[in-house]
């Protein structure tokens, strides 16, 4: 489980670095060196390279939402175990807009999306078997310019 969140922590911190250094549990570095927080949450624009939102800890994805700052990404999973998942800025009008969205299933790709408009989709009991850890990365741009990104939002799956 501590490896698997380094991993994490990892690829969130080169997300929002936008480096390749390798991050430490709790923080990242930006291009300039300068340490920034990691943390969970749904969506949150980019300000001056960081993101905002609130410490998460990893929690059922039976029902489970990561708020971000600016949206946030829902997961349900089905009485027959179907993991559901979506993403929502809170502002409607933030929607619309180029996403890239990969889902994963212990660090392993189980779907991926490219288009203009707001993105959900499911995994199959098949690959969320109980105990796997879910996980969403997106990165959106709005029609007013400002990326959004995802942060740590890692639930286990019932």
């Amino acid at each position: 489980m501590r490896m698997l969140w380094k991993v994490i922590v990892l690829i969130v911190g080169v997300l929002l670095a936008g480096a390749a250094e390798p991050a430490v549990a709790g923080s990242a570095t930006q291009n300039d060196g300068a340490p920034v927080e990691v943390s969970g949450g749904g969506m949150s624009p980019v300000v001056s390279g960081l993101q905002e939102s609130t410490a998460q800890r990893l929690s059922s994805c039976r029902s489970a939402e990561f708020r971000g700052a600016s949206g946030a990404i829902s997961v349900q999973t089905s009485s027959n175990g179907t993991v559901a998942w979506g993403i929502s800025m809170y502002d409607p009008a933030l929607n619309p807009g180029p996403w890239v969205v990969d889902a994963f299933i212990n660090n392993r790709r189980v779907d991926h999306k490219e288009q203009n408009c707001q993105p959900h989709g499911s995994v199959s009991p098949r690959d969320a078997k109980p105990t796997s850890t879910f996980s969403i990365t997106a990165t959106h741009t709005d029609l007013q310019g400002t990326t959004h990104h995802s942060v740590s939002n890692s639930c286990i799956v019932p």
